[in-house]
């Protein structure tokens, strides 16, 4: 709603109107509603504090991440970034949380080191990333 009119209203905070094109929804297919199992255990995940070279991408790393067989579903975020000292300038720390989803049972300490192992491994053959000290 444009400010002049709003404040003609007498209105204390932003209105925004819009408008839905009915005829045009009902035209288009409906999406099948897909379910997706509910976990029966709980999530667990690792944080991997990585020195690398600073202009490396993060889509390269979480396809290098991606490409480890997992022991149960994985998914990777940043959770922090950092450059400066003591780090060379050509180098960032990178923080990425590895959560890892099993859906049926929950997995055991080896699995899960075993995991966090082969992805430091994999990164550094790969991309030669270094685990912060």
């Amino acid at each position: 709603m444009h400010p002049e009119l709003a404040h003609r209203l007498d209105l204390e905070f932003p209105v925004f109107l819009g408008e839905v094109e009915v005829g045009l929804l009902a035209a288009r297919p409906a999406s099948p509603i897909r379910g997706v199992a509910v976990p029966r255990v709980p999530a667990v995940w690792r944080d991997l504090a990585l020195v690398l070279p600073a202009d490396a991408s993060w889509g390269d790393i979480a396809a290098v991440l991606r490409s480890v067989p997992s022991p149960a579903e994985a998914s990777f975020e940043v959770v922090d970034r950092y450059a400066g000292p003591p780090l060379p300038e050509d180098r960032i720390s990178l923080t990425v949380r590895v959560i890892l989803q099993p859906f049926e049972r929950s997995l055991t300490e080896a699995q899960i080191e075993g995991f966090r192992r082969e992805l430091v491994e994999t990164l550094q053959a790969r991309v030669g990333v270094a685990l912060r000290a």
